[in-house]
């Protein structure tokens, strides 16, 4: 697969000012992503939300779950019931009159409150599978918060204000999942240690009261009334989330008598437990049946393969053989080139941050600050091939169009889906290789945030959210596919071959993300990119492929982050 090799062109005029423009484009935009707030307290705060949003949803899940189990819990047990014998009495009696139905409670130390919307019994069905309710989940919830209470005091002890909104996002997310003795417990902890506890908080401590007329579980907690006021403050739980702001208005509007604002509330809860909860299950089983598939092809391939060495053949021919591969190099042939390609593009997404920054109005701070972003990087991407490419047009330096027989991006887009799953089960091993690895050396590191977790925490609307979309799943495949294999890989696989050029266009791709954390998982990634792009011979499928996989990891974050 090693390119016939060609005679070096140098680039013409002065080398050193090559030289000098090449390293200032490498190392400026690190120096300022790194000098800039994205990590620090800021960062641990957007991974504590994202932390405390999972919990809701799973949360979610298990009520649906549990709802489900118990519904078909109580279909077998009314089955049993009608086909089980009555006692004969001699004559025809009358059938007793049905007993009027009543609303379960939930019941926790000592609450007596009524549940407003579907009701959650605080003991298992009949007939619900002994292993099932064998775990202590009060147990786990304690373990759960007390991490999540002690992510937010390192927080508090870096940045107060951020700290105090962060012991807030705790408290009240443990006052939604209805862990009240946990929320007091914590509260008075917070108020020992001299650590600060908002408005917000103190209101959603009121919830921890067992009945109308009883007091808080906690010293802390506002008075009810104020409560009340509080949680119809426009900007109440900001943060939180819908779910567990939805879920503290209605613990406190039923407390508070306000039985309509309740029930709206639970409605609300209800609403996105019937889009959050379908659209999560799909999402899973979409990725797992494509992890087994992708099982499967990695066991055919090696399979195939074994069976072509022992008939005398190279293991990967017949792969090889489906698709023309990529053609030679387009690019001078300088070492000097793929440094200089690079620093233009990085210098290009440089100038398009810092015009987004620049630009007033709160708009463009959400999805469309990502969309503009991106589409700057997919047109400096094109200048760059452009520049370089001796005069061909850059869909053909970066071989998105290729006239050769039996060449079709439609053709190579398809095979990114087989690349794809076969993809999954190794990124599933490459995370989990890289977070034990990690929690070994380093269990102290911060958390690694996503580019747009951020922006999707802020809770834009379907603008944002849909420019967002476009931004991860389109633009931003076109752009980085273009500059990192289009232009890097090719160039660098005429001047070294395809190894060395598929390593160090991954190793890029992977610091480009500046993820330590997930620096083995991006560097496979990118090395899967690669390959597929060296497979096909179009640098369609490697879009698709990488469009693929920002997708998934998208619609993850958007069920996580809109929870």
């Amino acid at each position: 697969m090693t390119p016939t090799p060609r005679e070096r062109v140098p680039l013409p005029g002065p080398r050193q000012l090559w030289v000098a423009l090449s390293f200032a484009g490498l190392v400026l935009p690190f120096v300022l992503l790194l000098g800039g707030d994205d990590g620090g307290p800021r960062a641990e705060y957007v991974s504590l939300l994202f932390k405390i949003r999972m919990r809701n949803v799973l949360h979610l899940v298990a009520e649906s779950s549990g709802a489900a189990i118990r519904s078909e819990a109580d279909a077998h047990a009314a089955s049993a019931e009608a086909r089980s014998p009555r006692p004969s009495t001699g004559e025809d009696a009358p059938a007793p009159e049905p007993a009027a139905p009543t609303t379960p409670t939930v019941v926790e130390e000592g609450d007596a409150g009524p549940t407003i919307g579907r009701p959650k019994p605080s003991t298992p069905a009949p007939n619900v599978p002994p292993e099932l309710v064998t775990l202590d989940e009060a147990k786990i919830t304690e373990l759960a918060l007390r991490e999540l209470l002690g992510q937010a005091r390192r927080i508090a002890g870096v940045d107060s204000e951020l700290g105090g909104k962060a012991i807030e996002a705790v408290l009240a997310h443990a006052v939604a999942v209805d862990a009240f003795t946990m929320a007091a417990t914590l509260a008075d902890e917070v108020h020992r240690d001299g650590l600060p506890l908002t408005e917000d908080a103190a209101a959603a401590l009121a919830g921890t009261a067992p009945g109308t007329d009883a007091p808080p579980a906690t010293l802390h907690a506002a008075p009810l009334v104020e409560a009340l006021a509080r949680a119809k403050v426009a900007g109440f739980g900001r943060d939180w989330g819908r779910f567990g702001r939805a879920r503290v208005q209605a613990r406190l509007a039923g407390l508070g008598g306000d039985f309509d604002r309740a029930r709206a509330a639970h409605d609300a809860i209800h609403a996105l437990e019937d889009r959050a909860v379908p659209l999560l299950g799909t999402l899973a089983q979409f990725i797992g049946l494509g992890a087994l598939l992708g099982m499967g092809l990695l066991l055919y391939v090696a399979a195939r393969g074994a069976g072509a060495r022992t008939a005398g053949e190279a293991r990967l021919d017949w792969l090889r053989a489906r698709f023309a591969g990529l053609g030679p190099s387009p690019w001078p042939l300088d070492p000097l080139l793929p440094a200089l390609g690079m620093a233009t593009w990085l210098m290009g997404y440089l100038v398009a941050g810092v015009t987004v920054a620049l630009l007033p109005g709160p708009r463009l701070a959400g999805g469309l600050s990502v969309l503009f972003q991106s589409l700057f990087g997919v047109m400096a991407a094109v200048a760059v091939t452009a520049a370089f490419g001796r005069g061909a047009s850059p869909m053909h330096s970066a071989a998105l169009v290729d006239e050769r027989e039996g060449q079709s991006g439609w053709r190579a887009s398809t095979a990114a889906l087989l690349a794809y799953c076969a993809l999954l089960p190794l990124m599933f091993g490459a995370a989990l290789v890289s977070a034990f690895f990690w929690s070994l050396i380093a269990p102290d590191m911060a958390p690694h945030l996503h580019p747009v977790q951020g922006l999707l925490l802020q809770d834009g609307g379907a603008i944002d959210v849909g420019a967002m979309a476009f931004a991860v799943v389109i633009a931003a495949p076109i752009g980085e596919e273009l500059v990192f294999r289009g232009f890097l890989y090719r160039s660098l696989r005429g001047l070294y071959g395809v190894r060395t050029a598929l390593w160090i266009s991954a190793a890029g791709f992977a610091l480009l993300h500046m993820a330590l954390p997930l620096l083995l998982p991006y560097l496979l990634l990118g090395a899967a990119f690669a390959l597929v792009f060296e497979w096909t011979g179009s640098l369609w499928a490697s879009i698709t492929l990488h469009a693929l996989w920002n997708g998934a990891v998208l619609g993850m974050l958007l069920v996580v982050s809109q929870a």
